[in-house]
């Protein structure tokens, strides 16, 4: 449903193309009374329009990804990692977006591309979806615009209007695990999830690599693997089967891309900002 709303609001903006190096002045309003702080966490891409070429002809087989904002220290910049998986493998860019005086806008450097990209949050609820326009500008004068509809995981667990008793998961970002709760079966919000792992696989943020293994309460143990910070590398354990937190990954693998052992073969800037 939201994705078809988008569709209509992306279309107008997709002509707006800069001239030149990026403006001083904003080309757009971004969302009225922006609060970056509460903008911080994880979002991942449901949809995007581009008039990129190179996303034309490969829109059949574009990435699906994650982008994390976090706070960098510093009043003028804030941290952001982006991780696209493509044909079952993630690949990671990690960079600042340069804060401007408009909030809700922001300026990033790709310096694979050697392209300005000024973006703009032109509505967000904080906690289900956000909006982002992008113009990429290189200084050969190539200019493209994306538009990006991201969702969050930071809504709270919604039963719905029906009287199913489904069993569920939500993700929790406030103690960063996946907890259980009943769905009715109709409606909601996307913080709905039929497995632990997908709900962890979908939502769990960097900051899960920092938490203490543990394996839960109950001992119905399988074989898992945590991000142990102390030896900096991941390890198996033994999960009990419920409860834990979100620092629990079904593979080494899997442990290694989110905790910072990546994978750097191939083209690794893919779909990070078009």
């Amino acid at each position: 449903r939201m994705k078809c709303v988008v569709v209509v609001f992306l279309l107008p903006l997709l002509g707006l193309l800069h001239a030149g190096p990026l403006p001083d002045e904003p080309v757009l309003q971004p969302q009225e009374n922006f609060d970056v702080n509460r903008f911080m966490g994880k979002w991942y891409d449901i949809a995007i329009a581009s008039t990129c070429p190179w996303l034309k002809r490969h829109k059949g087989d574009a990435a699906i990804g994650s982008l994390e904002l976090q706070s960098s220290g510093s009043t003028q910049t804030i941290s952001m990692t982006h991780i696209s998986r493509r044909h079952d493998s993630c690949k990671s860019i990690s960079g600042e977006y340069q804060l401007t005086k408009t909030p809700g806008r922001f300026h990033y450097h790709n310096a694979k591309w050697n392209a300005d990209v000024d973006s703009y949050v032109v509505h967000t609820n904080y906690d289900e979806y956000a909006l982002v326009v992008m113009y990429k500008q290189k200084p050969g004068g190539e200019k493209t615009t994306s538009v990006k509809l991201y969702e969050a995981c930071k809504s709270q667990p919604d039963s719905g209007p029906c009287f199913g008793m489904l069993q569920r998961y939500h993700y929790n970002s406030s103690i960063m695990a996946c907890q259980m709760f009943t769905y009715g079966g109709c409606m909601g919000n996307q913080n709905n999830f039929v497995t632990e792992k997908e709900c962890l696989q979908s939502c769990r943020t960097e900051a899960a690599c920092r938490l203490p293994m543990d394996a839960g309460p109950c001992k119905v143990f399988t074989d898992l693997w945590a991000f142990d910070s102390a030896a900096g590398k991941c390890v198996s354990f033994k999960y009990g089967g419920c409860k834990g937190n979100g620092n629990k990954f079904y593979s080494q693998k899997e442990c290694e891309e989110y905790c910072g052992v990546m994978m750097r073969n191939g083209d690794d800037e893919f779909l990070t900002v078009n």
